[in-house]
């Protein structure tokens, strides 16, 4: 897994993203620190790289069991709540390493 992260001159952000959210669920700092950097760095990302930023980060939700706070219209929780939240997860993360 981590020899298929180190050479991502031959994967596509999705396929990077992948294997950082592979990281990212066994705590791995090589993953914390990409998808870390990415999510400070989404403003810049195409449109689709922000759609496949944000489809792996509902997949991490899932897979690690985080939440997104409560709210009455699902149309109301702006991306920016869940880029914030896989923030804040990977923060404590890494602070705990």
């Amino acid at each position: 897994l981590l020899d298929d992260f180190e050479s991502p001159e031959n994967q596509s952000l999705f396929g990077q993203l992948n294997t950082a959210s592979a990281l990212c669920v066994l705590k791995h700092p090589a993953g914390l620190h990409f998808l870390h950097n990415l999510l400070k760095s989404h403003l810049i990302l195409s449109k689709q790289g922000r759609t496949t930023l944000f489809h792996h980060l509902c997949g991490l939700f899932d897979k690690v069991g985080l939440e997104l706070p409560p709210c009455d219209r699902p149309a109301d929780l702006p991306v920016e709540t869940i880029f914030r939240t896989a923030t804040e997860w990977i923060e404590s993360n890494l602070a705990a390493k």
